[in-house]
């Protein structure tokens, strides 16, 4: 599975990298701006979008809005999951998104998210 990270957060950026690689996932890339998400991932042709469902204001909310919707037009989409805070899913299911997992989770109901299986993983220090 090939996977592009969106997150304004290179802390989050970072802990994700680390824990999807630790459990075998294969990160292909990574953008700091949604603005930048539709064509990075146009160009590395991932399996899932794993987005930071937390913009900075709402310019970066209507980018990140514009971001998915573009990335659904194409035949051979990926898979878009969110990770919100608690009390975004709805907004994040309207933009679009397949799935979503809470900031506050267990790591692996991420993992279970994308790979549909369920097994004990490394933790997501962040």
């Amino acid at each position: 599975m090939r996977v592009v990270l969106m997150s304004e957060r290179p802390a989050l950026r970072d802990a994700l990298y680390l824990f999807l690689r630790g459990n075998g996932i294969e990160v292909v890339g990574d953008v700091a701006d949604a603005s930048h998400l539709s064509a990075r991932s146009s160009a590395l042709g991932p399996d899932v979008v794993l987005v930071d469902w937390r913009p900075s204001d709402a310019a970066s909310a209507k980018t990140l809005i514009d971001a998915i919707a573009e990335l659904k037009q194409g035949d051979a989409s990926p898979r878009i999951i969110a990770l919100i805070a608690s009390g975004g899913s709805t907004q994040a299911h309207a933009a679009g998104v397949d799935a979503h997992t809470t900031l506050g989770d267990r790591p692996e109901d991420l993992l279970t998210l994308l790979t549909g299986t369920t097994q004990t993983y490394g933790s997501l220090a962040h």
